[in-house]
């Protein structure tokens, strides 16, 4: 098949939601339709790995603030004694 000549631009998004909204078997996915889907797919993947890494750095972050918190305060008391 080949790809629509459409009044509109669409985006490698519209190509997942229109075959999630839908569904068709492998074999009658439209090739461009099927490049569409994996590189909104592969964006999606990238996009989560990185959400994930910030979310291990900010929780990293806030352990070592409050590490530096705990041991500001234990010195801080031992100096006052």
């Amino acid at each position: 098949m080949r790809e629509p000549v459409l009044l509109f631009d669409y985006s490698d998004a519209d190509c997942a939601v229109e075959l999630d909204r839908y569904p068709r078997d492998p074999e009658n996915i439209p090739e461009w339709m099927a490049a569409g889907v994996a590189a909104f797919e592969k964006r999606e993947a990238r996009n989560a790995r990185r959400r994930e890494r910030y979310r291990e750095r900010k929780e990293q972050k806030a352990q070592e603030t409050e590490a530096q918190n705990d041991h500001a305060d234990t010195a801080g008391s031992s100096v006052e004694e």
